[in-house]
């Protein structure tokens, strides 16, 4: 293969053998990826419905515990040719969709990441069995030249072969193995495959693998038996094959340096078993009631400089909301003011150190190298600060490594990801021995279980795994999630807050735009997943920290924070002070934006501040128009400082977001915000 490269051996497995643990675990020395034909057996019409109604689960449970514990990178290809025209093989677009996706989420849920799912049509016109981008890595096509066996006593080039399935296919933007190249023994078999790499290495570089094809076939016609011979005849043939330019340069190293399975968990910052974790700071339980003080972290946090007087006044704000903790993203030049004021104010600092999910961590032993560094000498110059609780490595850079990297290699990158995790852990623990290390990771439904599985496994040194969730759908269940692939050890929600914006099938929108709750929607959901999703599992998690304080660019300018761009208080802020003080303070309405719902450029509109009730307090009025990115701001509002704004819109039609802010004299806001799709 070429790109990241690797080889690959490909075998085939029936539906309901044994996938071959023994085999797999014959491979990992070998510096080869095991391809797996998983096929269904011929005359079972039904077997993908059995698949999908749960009847095969136990056979998956199998499987997935072998793939598990190889642990290296696996290519799957489900049922390959399954829109073939043979009695028994072919299934209709819908089921064979319904149990690509039962097989690929079953296991996902059974925390297995190291899997490559390869998509593999019969023909080029069955784009309606795609099962969708979110459930295949990669597309499998045949390229076999048949030769005079062929009905028109023709020789088809690699090129002729492979196009229409380019042609048809490319549009799913996936990179492409060619699961069988080969050319019958009766052919120029040198010129044959000197065309196929000439044309791939210069044509088609969406072709990422290439897997050579050897075999007899015996096939059957007018009850006549023959057999085709694919077989290489001439050993120089693969070697010249092997020599070209795109097969050099193999970086794809799988053997050495593999996980060892963690099989006992011990820490000295946590008591009990789990229903009775403690963190224990300076003899005594604590429970961790913290904020992400975010502020100044990285650009989309704005420009407000950590001044000792903002400082200030941002710890007093968190300590009077009744937080314990504060919690940090990576060192900056802000940290000595941040940790000797959080001092001050009697809270703690969960100091964190940022890994970026663009780099290499298979390859880039350099940036590697200058993360241990940099960690090592901050844990040195900080470790005797009184305020620091807990070390922090990472945020979801595990995850977030599969926007930068595709399968197989994503697997590897991971991998190496979670091994220096573990490295670091340690090498923090013999520096510090006074604190316990976390790391956080994103809550994606179907990511999370692989991603505590690869912890559960490699990084036994962490004492604490910390996981952001936002969704009900995703944090109700994520105390049984932990139950399933890491109840050796407690758990900290890392980050909760407003529903994302990321996830659409949990996202209101209008026009395909994302609309972001109102202020009352933000402050009802902080407490509902405080009062029943993580308190009530005290003793299995350590407590949870609230996304964020400042507000960030991110989803829009008013979506996270809980103090705006000028620092001032919002509503949600009032509603987590409730709810951890049991102080109940008066704080200003919730307002919406009342608007038309289809707008034309160039025309202009009235636009109204909605209150969700009377207030006899001076409040002032910003309205400001955004592209969609939230960077550009539009300066087209003809208006007074009043709830009723008369908006022109521009003539260039895109998508926008109109913000709006009421503020009193006391230093609280209320925000609003409503996408615009300009027609």
């Amino acid at each position: 293969s070429f790109g990241n490269k690797f080889e690959v051996v490909a075998f085939k497995k029936e539906w309901g053998a044994d996938i071959g643990e023994g085999q797999l675990v014959k491979l990992k020395g070998m510096d080869v990826i095991p391809l797996i034909n998983w096929q269904l057996p011929v005359g079972k019409n039904d077997l993908l419905t059995q698949i999908t109604n749960g009847s095969y689960n136990a056979y998956l449970e199998t499987i997935a515990a072998e793939i598990r514990h190889y642990q290296n990178p696996v290519f799957i290809n489900f049922v390959a040719g399954f829109d073939e025209q043979k009695e028994g093989a072919q299934s209709s677009p819908a089921s064979f969709i319904k149990a690509w996706q039962y097989v690929f989420t079953f296991f996902n849920k059974s925390g297995i990441s190291n899997i490559t799912w390869v998509w593999s049509p019969k023909y080029a016109s069955s784009a309606a069995y795609y099962p969708g981008s979110e459930f295949v890595d990669w597309i499998g096509v045949s390229c076999l030249n048949y030769g005079e066996t062929e009905a028109d006593d023709d020789n088809y080039s690699f090129s002729e072969l492979y196009l229409p399935f380019r042609n048809a296919l490319g549009e799913f933007q996936k990179p492409f193995i060619i699961t069988e190249i080969g050319s019958l023994s009766s052919v120029d078999q040198g010129a044959w495959f000197n065309g196929a790499f000439t044309d791939i290495e210069e044509k088609y570089r969406e072709i990422h693998s290439v897997v050579l094809y050897q075999t007899q076939q015996v096939i059957s016609q007018k009850n006549k038996n023959y057999t085709m011979d694919f077989a290489i005849t001439e050993p120089s043939l693969i070697r010249d094959i092997f020599s070209r330019k795109a097969f050099k340069d193999n970086v794809f190293l799988i053997a050495g340096n593999q996980p060892v399975k963690q099989t006992t968990y011990h820490s000295p910052f946590v008591t009990g078993k789990p229903g009775n974790f403690k963190l224990m700071l300076h003899g005594h339980p604590y429970y961790i009631k913290g904020v992400a003080y975010n502020t100044a972290h990285d650009w989309r946090d704005g420009n407000m400089p950590l001044t000792r007087r903002q400082v200030e006044k941002d710890m007093q704000k968190i300590k009077d909301m009744g937080a314990n903790t504060i919690r940090r993203y990576d060192y900056g030049v802000y940290d000595k003011n941040v940790l000797n004021i959080a001092s001050e104010y009697d809270l703690n600092v969960l100091y964190g150190f940022w890994f970026d999910p663009e780099v290499d961590y298979f390859k880039d032993s350099l940036k590697v190298q200058e993360y241990i560094k940099n960690v090592e000498n901050k844990v040195q110059e900080f470790k005797g600060h009184s305020s620091l609780i807990a070390w922090s490595l990472g945020n979801e850079t595990w995850g977030l490594l599969k926007h930068n990297y595709s399968k197989p290699y994503l697997t590897m990158v991971r991998q190496s990801y979670v091994r220096m995790i573990e490295l670091l852990a340690k090498r923090i623990h013999v520096i510090d021995p006074t604190r316990p290390v976390f790391s956080c990771m994103e809550h994606e439904q179907t990511q999370l279980p692989g991603e505590l599985a690869a912890f559960y496994d490699a990084a036994p040194s962490l004492d604490i795994i910390g996981v952001n969730s936002y969704y009900r759908e995703q944090i109700s269940g994520l105390n049984h999630t932990f139950y399933q692939f890491d109840s050796l050890r407690p758990y900290m929600i890392s980050e909760f807050g407003p529903r994302g914006y990321w996830d659409p099938d949990y996202n209101r929108t209008i026009n395909k735009l994302v609309i972001e709750d109102n202020e009352a929607e933000k402050s009802d959901w902080y407490k509902e997943q405080w009062n029943d999703y993580i308190e009530p599992y005290q003793g299995y998690n350590v407590g949870g920290i609230a996304y964020c304080w400042h507000d960030r660019m991110e989803g829009s300018n008013t979506w996270f924070g809980l103090t705006d761009y000028k620092g001032r208080v919002k509503v949600p802020y009032y509603a987590l002070k409730e709810m951890w003080t049991k102080i109940a303070e008066r704080t200003l309405p919730i307002y919406t934006i009342q608007m038309p719902e289809r707008i034309r450029a160039g025309m202009q509109y009235p636009i109204t501040a909605i209150a969700s009730e009377k207030s006899d307090r001076i409040v002032h009025f910003e309205w400001s128009l955004h592209k969609s990115d939230y960077l550009e701001k539009v300066d087209v509002l003809s208006f007074e400082e009043t709830d009723t704004v008369l908006v022109k819109i521009p003539e260039v039609p895109s998508d926008y977001r109109l913000y709006l802010y009421v503020s009193d004299e006391y230093g609280n806001v209320s925000t609003a915000s409503m996408p615009i799709k300009v027609y």
